[in-house]
């Protein structure tokens, strides 16, 4: 059979395979599934000589391959429930009873085969199903906000972690018994007894989750209760407020007045400066982009205001005390000689006086301006809590 065949024979029979996928904790009896086939037993025939379907007496079931296929390939897992432990122990013992009854060396295998497919998956459904137990709990108590619902769901996600626990202790009393130690040594098989020691293994780290998990749901519920209590006395208050009687009835006045909490306070925000390498980085540059894209569109939203008259006077004074230095000239200067680029211009006489913080923003725009004709040593050094990069001049 090719792969072409095998997926359009999977596309023919797409109906029934589903279905039997569905029920695959459960015993399908070839009668129930002929209406799927309009009665056609050929059709069943072929499917199960192609090894699609397995016949056992008169229940039918999916090749066991296909079915982990399909459950790896949808991340299937079975929701544990009563039903789900009672079906699987049913079956696991009827499994066991076949095998141990049967004479066929094949037939024996392929139980065999099926009884640690079941007993793999046993720990799979465990371990998935308390993964999902945690979200769920987790996920209702922080984003939903009906405290009724949230209840509702804890409560849901408590009855399931006891159920996860109730079939924990069954396959452990299982394991434990006469019966099941009968099949070991018939079975006289070491994948076996690997998958049991890893299905321990699971289940004492499910055990221990579960623990955590249905503690966890006890806390839960009792911060909801604080809230509840919490919001109940507001609305109490609120009521009073409303009717004026709030002083009258209650000393919430001399309350406030000796509380201290910051709850109502405007946010604080702190402003440092950011190092030079840093502005330099990829990160830096993703910083500064993201600024430069705010700052235009905060620019084209606001419409500018138009500005007063100024006068002759005013504009003069302005170009005055206005910082004009030539950067490429002062560029060309420091490249003639030797030295660090910040030294240089810490130590230049400028015909201004400038401060210490324009001397910096010189550094940077030269920095930035001929970053080419300079040699980056990759040593930083630090001035008046200022961290700026050691550049010198490509001479």
């Amino acid at each position: 059979m090719t792969i072409s065949d095998f997926i359009d024979i999977l596309h023919k029979n797409r109906q029934i395979i589903e279905t039997l996928f569905q029920r695959r904790q459960k015993s399908v009896y070839i009668e129930q599934i002929l209406p799927l086939l309009n009665y056609d037993n050929e059709k069943i025939d072929f499917l199960v000589e192609n090894e699609i379907l397995i016949k056992i007496g008169n229940t039918i079931i999916i090749n066991d391959i296909i079915k982990d296929f399909f459950e790896k390939f949808t991340n299937a897992t079975e929701e544990i429930n009563n039903e789900y432990t009672e079906g699987l122990l049913k079956d696991l013992k009827a499994k066991i009873e076949i095998f141990n009854e049967q004479r066929s060396i094949d037939k024996k295998d392929e139980y065999l085969l099926k009884i640690k497919t079941d007993l793999r998956k046993i720990g799979q459904n465990i371990h998935s199903n308390v993964n999902q137990i945690r979200k769920n709990i987790y996920d209702a108590y922080i984003t939903e906000k009906n405290i009724k619902i949230r209840k509702i769901i804890l409560d849901e996600n408590d009855r399931k972690a006891h159920q996860i626990e109730k079939l924990i202790s069954t396959i452990q009393e299982f394991i434990k018994s006469n019966e099941w130690e009968f099949f070991r040594k018939n079975a006289e098989d070491n994948t076996l007894e690997y998958i049991v020691t890893n299905l321990y293994k699971s289940i004492n780290v499910a055990w221990r989750n579960l623990t955590e998990i249905i503690q966890k749901i006890i806390d839960f519920h009792n911060k909801i209760r604080l809230q509840t209590e919490i919001f109940k006395k507001l609305q109490r208050i609120k009521h009073l407020k409303d009717n004026g009687t709030i002083k009258e009835y209650t000393n919430i006045e001399s309350i406030l007045l000796k509380e201290n909490a910051l709850f109502y306070n405007d946010q604080q925000r702190f402003n440092y400066n950011i190092s030079v390498p840093f502005l330099q980085s990829d990160e830096g540059y993703y910083v500064i982009a993201k600024v430069k894209e705010k700052i235009k569109e905060i620019t084209t939203i606001i419409k500018p205001k138009i500005a007063d008259e100024v006068s002759e006077l005013t504009i003069e004074k302005q170009e005055q005390n206005q910082l004009s230095i030539n950067l490429l000239k002062l560029k060309q200067q420091f490249a003639s000689g030797s030295g660090e680029l910040f030294d240089f211009i810490e130590n230049y006489e400028f015909e201004q006086n400038i401060t210490f913080d324009e001397k910096v923003t010189l550094f940077c725009k030269i920095a930035s301006l001929y970053n080419t004709e300079f040699d980056h040593t990759g040593d930083y050094k630090l001035i008046n809590d200022i961290e700026y990069a050691v550049i010198q001049s490509n001479k």
